[in-house]
């Protein structure tokens, strides 16, 4: 069994350079250990917000990629 989370969209955010990268709503699917797992990240370094949860887990994922 699944659950999906979707994540909000954020306003533009500004570059250094004057150019501004937009943000699209994006909707995952995790199981239900991901998902507790996502849930106690939340509660316990995000002060129970998911979505940024998901932001630092996709940070440090993105981190990880050549």
């Amino acid at each position: 069994m699944s659950d999906s989370l979707t994540c909000g969209s954020a306003p533009p955010v500004e570059c250094v350079n004057g150019d501004t990268i937009g943000t699209t709503d994006v909707e995952i699917e995790l199981d239900e250990e991901t998902l507790a797992r996502l849930e106690e990240k939340a509660f316990n370094d995000h002060r129970d917000s998911k979505a940024a949860a998901v932001s630092d887990l996709l940070d440090e994922w993105l981190k990880t990629q050549d």
